[in-house]
């Protein structure tokens, strides 16, 4: 059976963990950014966790290199739409793809460019490909607990809530998680109305 044509979902996908490592190539060297090697075999090597990974934090360290080249808004809008194409020629039909916005503003993109160009980049391959996606945000647990608002708020405006899938992840031990996740149910009441 040639798996390929079947209709496929996709309901976690990682946005910083499936950049292609020829795009990483060109846009480090569209950006200034220096890489240990221009070798497609060594980036990608660089950017799979080995199979036996000692730990979290090793595991991790795979996603610093597609990070680095992910810091400007035609950077993000490419790489989402290629994730969402990748998937589209593998018979993908719909995906969501998840992403912490706030790893993204290390060359001074706000979070609206930044969930912007990603949304952009999605719906670009929705046109070319016919697939069918949402993004989640991701707000991780070593982040700014002060900054969550901001990324609910750009989730929660007019031009991107039809378009986004929030999820609040790791937030447990944040003191102000609670507060953050009831502002959040109180504004999507709101929303619905």
């Amino acid at each position: 059976m040639n798996y390929k044509q079947l209709p496929k979902i996709d309901l976690h996908c990682h946005l910083d963990g499936s950049v292609r490592p020829e795009t990483i190539i060109e846009l480090a060297e569209q950006q200034n950014i220096d890489l240990p090697s221009k070798d497609v075999n060594v980036i990608r090597d660089m950017m799979i966790a080995p199979e036996t990974c000692p730990n979290l934090i090793e595991y991790l360290k795979r996603f610093d290199l597609p990070l680095s080249v992910m810091q400007t808004k035609v950077a993000l809008e490419r790489i989402a739409f290629e994730v969402y194409e990748d998937a589209a020629l593998e018979n993908v039909t719909y995906m969501e793809v998840r992403f912490g916005p706030l790893l993204h503003r290390e060359k001074g993109l706000n979070i609206e460019e930044i969930i912007g160009s990603v949304v952009s980049g999605m719906q670009r391959a929705e046109k070319v490909h016919g697939i069918k996606g949402n993004i989640i945000l991701s707000l991780l647990r070593h982040m700014p607990t002060d900054e969550i608002n901001d990324v609910i708020d750009v989730a929660l405006s007019s031009w991107v809530k039809a378009w986004l899938l929030l999820i609040l992840q790791a937030v447990k031990s944040w003191a102000s998680a609670r507060s953050s996740f009831r502002l959040l149910n109180m504004r999507k009441k709101k929303v619905s109305m």
